[in-house]
């Protein structure tokens, strides 16, 4: 498995400038996504709400991407950790000891 680290730092621009710079990675993996500190478009729905209230996301890229995209939500801060495509809850329980 690949690991990538991207210092903890500010990153300058939108995540999405960010991802499209990394060749499309957004959509090769799914993505838990910790952490958050977020902020709902006024696109946001109620589900959409709900669904970023949890820590601890599992999601595959091209909903991220469709979040990203529309609005609805942006990423102020947290930690985007990309796992296999197809993976699921059991096999991600580990990040939970992390925190």
């Amino acid at each position: 498995m690949d690991y990538w680290i991207i210092d903890r730092a500010e990153l300058p621009g939108d995540l999405l400038d960010v991802f499209s710079a990394l060749n499309g990675i957004l959509e090769r993996y799914d993505w838990v996504v910790s952490g958050t500190d977020l902020w709902f478009g006024s696109n946001a729905t109620e589900e959409v709400r709900r669904r970023w209230g949890w820590t601890g996301l599992l999601m595959e890229g091209r909903e991220l991407l469709g979040y990203l995209r529309s609005g609805s939500v942006r990423i102020l801060s947290g930690v985007l950790s990309a796992v296999p495509r197809g993976t699921g809850v059991e096999a991600v329980g580990w990040i939970e000891v992390l925190f």
